[in-house]
C-alpha cells in the first residue's frame, strides 16, 4: 500500500450535504499530485422482498434522476441522518419511500459505491415486507421527481438484468449480494449461462 501524505487541501465547494475538495498528495520519491474528491453522508439501501403464495417479488422505487435526465428503477435508500444508526435509517427510508414497514430486516453488506471519488459508505439491508403499503412520506426532493413504487416478480427482475434494463450500480450490487446471501448463487449462475 502506498504511503500518501496529505500536504494541502482546498475546499472547492460546499453545500449542507456535499463538500468538494482538491487535495495535494505527496508520495515518497514522486512529484506531488492533485486529487479531487467529494464527501456526502453515508447511505443505506434496502432490498425489500415480498412473498405471497411462495412467489417472491421485489419492491422498487422509480424516480427521475436529474444528472442522467432519466427515470431510474432502484431499490429504496437514502442518506443516514447525522448519528443515526444504519439499521434505523434503513427502516425509516423503507417506510418513507415505499409505505411498507419491515416485518424482518438484516444487514447483508457494506460497500463503497464510488471509492475513486468519495469515502462514502453504503450499508445494504434485506427486508421482508407484507400486506399493503401505507401512504408514502417523501422528502421535498423526492416529491418533485416523478416518484412511484413498483413491485416486480423475481422472474421479471432477472429478465431486466439480462436485458440491461437496470443501470443503477447500487441496485445491481445490492441485488447480487442479496441473491448470493440467500443461497441463490447457483440459480443466478445457471441463469447467466
Amino acid at each position: 500500500m502506498r504511503n500518501w501524505k496529505l500536504t494541502g487541501r482546498q475546499a472547492i465547494n460546499s453545500t449542507p450535504r456535499l463538500k468538494v475538495y482538491n487535495d495535494t498528495l505527496e508520495m515518497e520519491g514522486e512529484t506531488p499530485r492533485m486529487y479531487d474528491h467529494f464527501s456526502v453522508p453515508d447511505g443505506i439501501m434496502i432490498v425489500p422482498i415480498k412473498v405471497v403464495d411462495n412467489q417472491v417479488s421485489f419492491i422498487f422505487v422509480e424516480q427521475y434522476r436529474y444528472p442522467i435526465k432519466e427515470l431510474q428503477l432502484e431499490f429504496p435508500g437514502g442518506a443516514i441522518d447525522g448519528a443515526e444508526e444504519p439499521a434505523k435509517a434503513a427502516a425509516r427510508e423503507l417506510e418513507e419511500e415505499t409505505g411498507y414497514k419491515a416485518k424482518g430486516m438484516k444487514f447483508i453488506h457494506l460497500m463503497y459505491p464510488m471509492a475513486g471519488q468519495t469515502d462514502t459508505k453504503m450499508s445494504i439491508f434485506m427486508a421482508v415486507v407484507d400486506g399493503e403499503p401505507k401512504q408514502l412520506k417523501l422528502d421535498e426532493d423526492e416529491k418533485n421527481c416523478e416518484f412511484k413504487v413498483i413491485e416486480k416478480s423475481s422472474d421479471e427482475v432477472l429478465e431486466m438484468v439480462r436485458k440491461n434494463e437496470f443501470t443503477d450500480s447500487r441496485t445491481l450490487a445490492a441485488l447480487c449480494v442479496a441473491l448470493l446471501q440467500n443461497n441463490k448463487a447457483k440459480e443466478f449462475l445457471t441463469w447467466l449461462n
